[in-house]
């Protein structure tokens, strides 16, 4: 089992602030009779749907907008035939 966690926090004066937390997960079981690894894999369990970022330099800023997936999971079967 593999658990993990991001923080992504934007700050800039006058503009909005961003704070956007992201959850994975990850789950093996072995099956060892059948020779068989089950892996579930979970993915933006905070379902985030959009990703703003904002990049400031000495001459330039921009604003990026990103559209992310929602919730995602993912089973998968891995045979060994040792």
């Amino acid at each position: 089992m593999r658990l993990s966690a991001r923080n992504t926090y934007s700050h800039q004066p006058g503009l909005k602030d961003f704070n956007y937390v992201f959850f994975d997960t990850f789950l093996r079981y072995r099956h060892k009779k059948l020779k068989t690894d089950f892996e579930l894999n979970l993915t933006n369990l905070a379902n985030v749907k959009k990703f703003e970022t904002y990049y400031i330099s000495a001459n330039m800023q921009t604003h990026n907008q990103y559209e992310l997936r929602g919730r995602m999971a993912v089973l998968k079967a891995v045979f060994n035939f040792k």
